[in-house]
């Protein structure tokens, strides 16, 4: 069985992320490589909000975004 998204409970009551799953993040490539600049970092901004701790670095490393968290910030 491969990565499937879900979330953990810690002692702390923190979610941590677990990766999408491989089929998933093939599909968040091919919708993001089809963006412009502009989209691509209002779509890696949604992404990473989405996620739970760890989501921002988690969607930075997947799709190669170095200005992440600008993209955040701009959505907050």
């Amino acid at each position: 069985m491969g990565k499937v998204w879900a979330t953990d409970i810690i002692s702390t009551n923190r979610k941590i992320l677990t990766p999408y799953a491989t089929k998933i993040e093939k599909q968040t490539h091919k919708l993001y490589d089809r963006l412009s600049e502009k989209d691509k970092r209002w779509y890696a901004g949604v992404e990473a909000l989405k996620l739970p701790y760890g989501g921002v670095s988690y969607i930075a490393e997947l799709l190669a975004v170095l200005e992440i968290q600008l993209c955040v910030e701009q959505l907050n």
